[in-house]
């Protein structure tokens, strides 16, 4: 019996404003956003930008430090991870690619990605929802747009380089 293919939607609630302030490879969005234009942030997002620069990709939250709320909730449903990113390169997309494909493929994860294209009459946001185990959604990433393979190697090699911090 096999499994079946991750949820993928497009989606048309990602607040592309909070996404066109930034220039960086990678935007992390908040779950929400206050009344008063705070970003919700869940707690298991706190080291995700620390994460994809490390990779060397430039990462930033869609919020400065002091328009940042935190959310930590417990869930019924074990190794469930859910967040939202805005990718405006394709060394951003080989990041995702590449984080997700490093953690446990049984675990669920639920990715809202918003991708920056550049088209001929200027940029447009694709907004994707994948939702399933983590393999199944590293490999729906990689129908959208295969990782950047100069890239990934590249990410490879530091991951398997020893630690500074040895």
């Amino acid at each position: 019996m096999t499994e079946p293919a991750p949820d993928l939607a497009h989606q048309t609630d990602v607040d592309t404003g909070l996404l066109a302030s930034h220039s960086t490879d990678v935007v992390v969005l908040p779950r929400e956003t206050t009344d008063d234009g705070r970003g919700v942030y869940h707690d298991s997002v706190v080291t995700l930008v620390k994460e994809f620069k490390w990779l060397g990709v430039t990462a930033a939250f869609a919020h400065d430090r002091e328009q940042r709320t935190w959310l930590g909730q417990k869930s019924f449903v074990p190794d469930l991870a859910a967040f939202a990113v805005g990718i405006a390169s394709n060394a951003g997309w080989s990041a995702l690619w590449w984080l997700l494909r490093s953690r446990k493929s049984t675990v669920s994860v639920r990715v809202t990605v918003a991708r920056r294209r550049e088209l001929p009459s200027g940029a447009t946001w694709e907004e994707y929802v994948i939702e399933g185990k983590v393999g199944d959604v590293v490999e729906a990433l990689a129908a959208i747009e295969t990782p950047d393979p100069e890239l990934v190697k590249r990410f490879d090699e530091k991951a398997e380089a020893p630690s500074s911090l040895d």
